[in-house]
């Protein structure tokens, strides 16, 4: 007999966010189906065989990379709400011994919360499975006890950043400080010019830093027209700066300075991860409330120390114990409860590995993975794109066009560029064909550009254009002739792994608002 641990999925969840956010594994949003559904108000449901993955390849017109701050592990979001029975932190929770909410496992408890501050607390006690009406405050590094006589600790605060991206109706992002991408490490947040001096020109200004950190590079500007330095742009915001000086060449009496981040050692989650403490008990478990009790104390026997709590009695019998001091490192605590009754048994529940707060992702038990993009007034090979597409998803490190290489860039085009020797009749949608070899093939008109004779079409089954090509609109039956091919696909859309595909109702590439993509793998 064997059994597979929660954690394996958290493992491969971090694996999964480890390759996007240093880069190890590109993954893109594809954006593709410029074609109406046979219902335009009911999609077609994706379905799992070749020739669908197929089609939807085909269909693709663009991709755009995930980058490292468009990942965050995720959980399922639990806001808090006044009246609820929630969970205590527990890791002995099973079908024997079940939480208040019924759940067998701490994994599946509902034993975190998220409050209107977007402050994430975990549930210490519960005072015997008794409603929450004293919303958890505050971003104590300590534990604290509400007048409702829950015990709660604050974890972290979602910073807007993140929120922004990752927080949905049924999931939150989890992090953890001193590596995660929203919390900076001693970098450059800004730059403020604080003399523009005179005597400068862009030929000759340059920037000599000073600092204990690493990676810093600026570049600066002057306005030609005063030899004043009117700006100073940030090429890398380096890392590991507590100070960093500039100094401006060139001319004279110019003065900026640099606004470095807080840092990671400075973030409340970095303070609550810091502070932790290892092995501490903060909730006792009666399991037996005894009786004939009048006074009652509680002590632990375990290879930890300083713990000190208190038995509160209720009509002779134990109703629960307070914890004053949850002591430190015990990796095992037997309960010692003495006193001039009988029959009283209780087990000690020990913080997890490092303390309660130390590692957000793992105590948490975040194994799903938000992946986050836009899309706003994109262009494909230099050409803005009003169509609208109806299928996205992921690729994973999809290949360059005509070779073996995977595709680096942000954004990459599925599409051709051609310049046709008329496009008076032409309209987008519609399909163009060509017989070659006795082979019919089909290329989809994504833009038709202005008066240039431009035009994008989608290449169907990676088949190619030359010049001279002649094309047949099948709804006009005119023909076109390829007088130039201005620029090749970017990608090979039937390379990488599809990971994803969601079907949905047309969407437009809107210069005025933004598409947000976000997809979410649960392990």
């Amino acid at each position: 007999m064997y059994i597979l641990k929660d954690t394996i999925h958290k493992s491969i969840a971090e694996s999964i966010y480890n390759d996007i956010f240093t880069g190890r594994v590109n993954y893109y949003y594809f954006s593709g189906k410029i074609l109406e559904w046979a219902n335009a108000l009911a999609p077609d449901t994706p379905v799992l065989t070749q020739s669908y993955e197929y089609n939807t390849r085909n269909d693709i017109i663009a991709v755009k990379k995930v980058n490292s701050n468009d990942v965050s592990l995720v959980i399922p979001r639990r806001n808090w709400a006044s009246g609820t029975v929630y969970d205590q932190y527990d890791g002995e929770y099973s079908a024997s011994s079940p939480a208040s909410s019924g759940a067998t496992s701490l994994k599946t408890s509902k034993f975190y919360v998220l409050t209107d501050d977007f402050n994430v607390y975990k549930c210490l006690f519960n005072k015997n499975g008794a409603q929450s009406t004293s919303k958890p405050f505050g971003m104590d590094a300590t534990s604290v006890t509400y007048a409702d006589g829950y015990v709660w600790k604050f974890m972290y605060k979602i910073p807007l950043s993140s929120r922004n991206k990752f927080l949905t109706t049924d999931y939150m992002p989890v992090q953890r400080s001193v590596t995660n991408s929203f919390y900076s490490n001693g970098e450059i947040s800004s730059i403020v010019i604080d003399a523009g001096g005179s005597g400068y020109s862009n030929s000759n200004v340059s920037l000599t830093l000073t600092g204990d950190g690493a990676n810093a590079n600026l570049r600066a500007f002057v306005n030609d027209g005063t030899g004043q330095l009117s700006d100073i742009v940030i090429n890398n915001r380096g890392e590991g700066y507590t100070y960093l000086n500039i100094q401006v060449n060139g001319g004279s009496n110019a003065n900026a300075h640099v606004n470095l981040s807080s840092g990671d050692l400075n973030t409340l989650q970095s303070v609550v991860e810091l502070s932790a403490v290892n092995g501490g008990v903060h909730a006792i478990r009666v399991t037996h409330p005894g009786n004939n009790y009048t006074y009652a104390n509680v002590t632990l026997a375990g290879d930890g120390s300083n713990f000190i709590g208190n038995v509160v009695l209720v009509n002779n019998s134990i109703s629960h114990i307070t914890v004053t001091s949850p002591g430190s490192n015990y990796t095992f605590a037997n309960v010692v409860i003495t006193g001039n009754g009988s029959n009283a048994n209780a087990t000690a529940i020990i913080s997890p590995y490092g303390g309660h707060g130390k590692d957000a992702v793992t105590e948490l038990f975040a194994n799903s993975v938000l992946l986050y993009s836009t899309m706003n007034n994109e262009k494909l090979n230099g050409i803005v794109v009003r169509n609208n597409f109806r299928q996205y998803g992921l690729l994973r490190d999809v290949r360059q066009f005509a070779n073996s290489r995977v595709h680096g860039n942000i954004t990459g085009s599925a599409c051709f560029l051609v310049t046709l020797n008329n496009t008076t009749s032409l309209v987008a949608d519609r399909t163009l064909v060509i017989t070659k070899e006795n082979v019919i093939r089909n290329f989809n008109v994504v833009e038709v550009v202005g008066s240039s004779n431009q035009v994008l079409l989608t290449n169907k089954n990676n088949y190619t254009l030359a010049k001279n090509d002649v094309l047949t609109d099948n709804v006009t039956s005119l023909s076109y002739t390829v007088t130039s091919i201005d620029k090749n696909p970017d990608i090979n859309k039937f390379s990488g792994d599809l990971v994803f595909i969601n079907n949905r109702t047309s969407v437009n590439y809107n210069s005025q608002q933004a598409v947000a993509l976000k997809s979410v793998i649960k392990v």
